[in-house]
């Protein structure tokens, strides 16, 4: 897409400098089956940064390219398209604008098996540390949870990486600091292949500029073809490295015997990898080409689910005291997960109630009021969990069943999904 006349805002020698690593057994054997010509299914976990949202670029054609295909992602799938012409590579776009580590870890479970029903995911590229440094205190901990996730749910799946940020997001308060330097380690504790934009961004912020008065995080087009060349020039050196190795029979992917965090810390922010009840608006409206089996309860008032902004479906209301019900049931261990929306203006509080049909360790109910509104200004899908830990007073009953009831006070609240294992 770029111009002819398109100056990068890295030179040549920058980008030879930029580290590679030893060696990714798993995707330099994807480099090896793109190169035979092989049919490659690769999917994205990301956010707008991925889906492109206001990037815009005009063409010498006069035409112009906008959104999507705009995209650092598209620009990158070119270039694969390019170095491996005899390749069929198909991808799956699972980004969800405003979606942090946390909220995508408990969705992924069940986007990940209904695609692996008919088919075989070989890559995906998470994208994630834009939202998720909005959520800095926790999103570490799902980002391992993500990778560990889809190590045991599909392990022959290469997972790449990319750390990206304007620099002002990711340096705003130690905390994000702190989160980036912890999501770097987690990758290469798992010998996951990484490029970290972030870096370069802190170390000249020019290197993330957005367009006109978008004051948020979303970058300019030459920001999305500075991402496509960076991820590009990593896959094409490992591809490089491949092509000069003796031997790729001795390269063997190797999965650590200790996780980064603690075990006992990331039980707290698992997600269930085998759902139990499942409740998805997304996969309910037919996202991802899946349909949701089970459908909620309106008790009193209204909830509909549709799509209030663009890809973007959830139950919402807006009649005040309106309930819906969702039952849920669980198994071994009880883990209930809700995912709704938090926003600085427009929405406001739900009631919660988890009610048991019989007390459990003498206890019946369990309550919760869910705030819509933040201080942060982006809208951002945000995670209630209930479980021993986070609700010490509070436990699930193993193998038991719960309705799960939500009653708006008003004057919007938007439910994206409920999940229980």
């Amino acid at each position: 897409y770029a111009s002819p006349d398109f100056v990068s805002r890295m030179t040549d020698k920058e980008f030879a400098q930029l580290p590679v690593g030893d060696s990714y057994p798993q995707l330099e054997a994807l480099l090896v089956r793109l190169a035979a010509g092989e049919t490659v299914q690769i999917a994205t976990l990301g956010g707008s940064f991925t889906d492109g949202t206001d990037c815009e670029q005009a063409l010498s054609n006069g035409k112009r390219v906008q959104e999507q295909p705009c995209s650092w992602v598209a620009r990158f799938l070119y270039w694969l398209g390019e170095t491996f012409p005899k390749a069929k590579v198909t991808v799956q776009s699972w980004n969800r604008g405003g979606t942090a580590s946390c909220p995508h870890l408990v969705m992924l479970p069940l986007v990940l098996r209904n695609f692996l029903r008919s088919s075989v995911l070989d890559l995906i590229i998470l994208d994630t540390l834009v939202n998720g440094n909005f959520e800095a205190y926790q999103d570490s901990y799902c980002y391992e949870e993500i990778i560990r996730t889809l190590h045991e749910i599909t392990p022959n799946t290469t997972v790449f990486s990319l750390l990206a940020g304007p620099a002002w997001h990711l340096q705003e308060t130690q905390e994000r600091r702190e989160n980036l330097h912890a999501e770097e380690a987690i990758v290469n504790h798992y010998g996951v292949p990484v490029v970290n934009l972030a870096e370069l961004v802190i170390a000249n912020p020019n290197l993330w500029r957005v367009p006109g008065d978008n004051a948020l995080v979303h970058p300019d087009w030459e920001t999305h073809q500075l991402t496509a060349d960076l991820v590009s020039s990593f896959f094409g050196r490992v591809w490089a490295a491949t092509c000069t190795r003796q031997s790729q029979a001795v390269l063997t992917a190797t999965w650590p015997k200790k996780t980064y965090y603690p075990e006992e810390t990331l039980a707290m922010y698992a997600a269930c990898t085998k759902p139990v009840s499942s409740y998805s608006a997304f996969d309910a409206t037919g996202w991802n080409g899946n349909k949701s089996d089970a459908a909620p309860t309106v008790l009193a008032g209204t909830w509909t689910r549709y799509e209030d902004r663009p890809h973007k479906p959830g139950w919402i209301s807006t009649e005040p005291k309106s309930r819906i019900n969702f039952k849920v049931s669980f198994g071994k261990k009880p883990h209930l997960l809700i995912v709704y929306l938090m926003s600085y203006e427009g929405l406001g509080n739900a009631f919660l109630d988890v009610l048991l049909p019989e007390a459990y360790r003498g206890h019946m109910v369990h309550k919760a009021e869910l705030r819509g509104l933040w201080d942060q200004k982006v809208s951002q899908a945000a995670i209630y969990r209930v479980l021993e830990g986070f609700q010490p007073l509070f436990f699930l009953p193993p193998n038991g069943t719960a309705d799960v009831t939500f009653e708006l006070r008003g004057p919007k609240f938007k439910i994206l999904g409920v999940y229980s294992c």
